[in-house]
């Protein structure tokens, strides 16, 4: 697969190294304002702590222990995997859940809103005084300004995951004074957005504050996980990507997928202009089937294909326990929860960097996997 087809999100996104309780009464539960207030925005220590609590809302793609749900995936309901068990994937499409006892849709849905009033709560009440906004050199030029910018892409990816589930969804950014919309629990959201119009305005948010973000920090090992500016590029590009989809694009307008290449391409001139730091990962003796193997299994700090990512919760072993095969035993025994098609096998292209159904890609159907990409 050629580069600009790798500008994505990571499949595990980041998670602060304080988490939480990821039960649902927790997550309900509203912060208390006064407090925030009087004594948290006014410390600076503080003032980050709430910073990173907000990153605890971000969904780990590979099993959900964020949602309290470790057993979805969301490649089991598309063509790329099958699962085995017959549970809430299977019950989904089988048209078992409704509105009033679909759990599993609720807990996404609150998860996701009480994020990102997390998010507008830190955007309104956040202080360049006590944050500091001077200009430095390295990772911490304007502060304040960073950190907005964090918490603001922070609530588009969170926007993001409600449209991936529910498709028209509200709009919970700013008022028309410019200020961020912070409801209680108990407050009404505002009205459904067109997913396309969502999707824009999530496009348009990132476009607004990725140059308020370092493209890659130069201290990884410090800021590992925090939003920065490649993953607001990124993030760009999947909306209009998204936006672009048949699903999403009823007039069939062309256009829209012209704005989401240019928005990866935009990424990957931003990317050559700094250091080329997002490439392909390289093992010793970069052997292709070793470089590939490795990508996976290597610290992400030290993994130059990972754009933006979050640890795993609790300390528990999800990737091995449900993708590798039943048998294999560790910490963990697997289960063979989530098992590749032939779809996704299909979906990888030739050498010549084209899908095996394009009339140049040299693809033989007697002899499949010659000429294509060794991952």
């Amino acid at each position: 697969m050629k580069f600009n087809k790798s500008i994505i999100l990571s499949a595990a996104i980041f998670g602060a190294a304080s988490l939480v309780s990821c039960s649902d009464s927790y997550l309900d539960k509203e912060v208390d304002l006064t407090l925030q207030g009087d004594v948290v925005f006014g410390d600076y220590d503080m003032t980050r702590g709430f910073l990173a609590n907000c990153y605890t809302y971000l969904p780990d793609a590979f099993a959900d222990y964020s949602d309290a749900n470790s057993r979805l995936n969301k490649d089991c309901m598309t063509d790329n995997a099958v699962c085995y068990w017959r549970g809430y994937t299977h019950s989904v499409m089988d048209d078992a859940y409704d509105a009033s006892n679909h759990w599993y849709a609720n807990n996404y849905w609150n998860t996701r809103t009480a994020g990102i009033r997390a998010c507008n709560q830190f955007i309104l009440n956040a202080r360049p005084s006590v944050v500091g906004n001077a200009e430095r050199t390295g990772d911490d030029n304007r502060l304040y300004d960073r950190f907005i910018a964090e918490a603001r892409v922070l609530r588009a990816i969170l926007h993001m995951e409600m449209v991936q589930w529910f498709g028209d969804v509200p709009i919970i950014g700013d008022d028309e004074e410019g200020k961020p919309i912070v409801l209680t629990p108990s407050m009404p959201l505002p009205p459904r957005s067109k997913a396309e119009d969502v999707l824009q305005w999530i496009a348009d948010e990132c476009d607004k504050y990725k140059n308020d973000l370092p493209f890659r920090y130069t201290n990884e090992e410090e800021n590992w996980g925090r939003i920065n500016g490649a993953a607001a590029y990124a993030l760009k590009a999947r909306a209009l990507l998204y936006m672009a989809s048949p699903l999403h694009n009823e007039s069939g307008d062309t256009e829209r997928w012209n704005k989401a290449a240019q928005a990866a391409l935009d990424f990957i001139s931003a990317n050559s202009k700094c250091w080329n730091p997002y490439r392909l990962h390289t093992a010793p003796g970069n052997d292709p089937n070793e470089n590939y193997y490795d990508c996976f299994i290597t610290n992400p700090v030290h993994n130059n294909e990972y754009i933006l990512s979050r640890s795993v919760w609790r300390g528990q072993t999800p990737i091995e326990e449900f993708n590798s095969p039943c048998g294999f035993t560790g910490r963990r025994s697997a289960t063979g929860y989530m098992n590749p098609s032939q779809n996704l096998v299909d979906a990888y292209e030739t050498i010549a960097g084209l899908p095996i159904d394009h009339n140049d890609s040299g693809y033989d159907e007697q002899n499949p996997y010659a000429n294509r990409d060794p991952r």
